[in-house]
């Protein structure tokens, strides 16, 4: 639980993304599940997460992300600079 606590938001932080961790709580086949699903939002906050023990199903309302800058208004802005 370490690692993801330390991996998971950092990816979301690097890319500017939501990171979902969809995980499953006990034994599957040869596979036992240690839970823990969870959902960073872009920045790396903590939006939602499940408990290792419980089976659940959590969710979280991420409305629209904002999004980055597009290339053609970089481009734009690089533009109006040289002027």
């Amino acid at each position: 639980m370490e690692e993801r606590a330390a991996v998971h938001p950092g990816i979301a932080k690097d890319s500017n993304l939501y990171v979902v961790l969809a995980n499953h709580v006990g034994p599957a086949g040869a596979w036992t599940g240690c839970g823990g699903s969870a959902l960073w939002a872009p920045g790396g906050a903590l939006l939602v997460e499940a408990d290792a023990d419980t089976t659940m199903v959590v969710t979280a309302d991420v409305g629209q992300a904002v999004p980055a800058a597009e290339p053609s208004a970089l481009r734009a802005g690089q533009e109006e600079r040289r002027s």
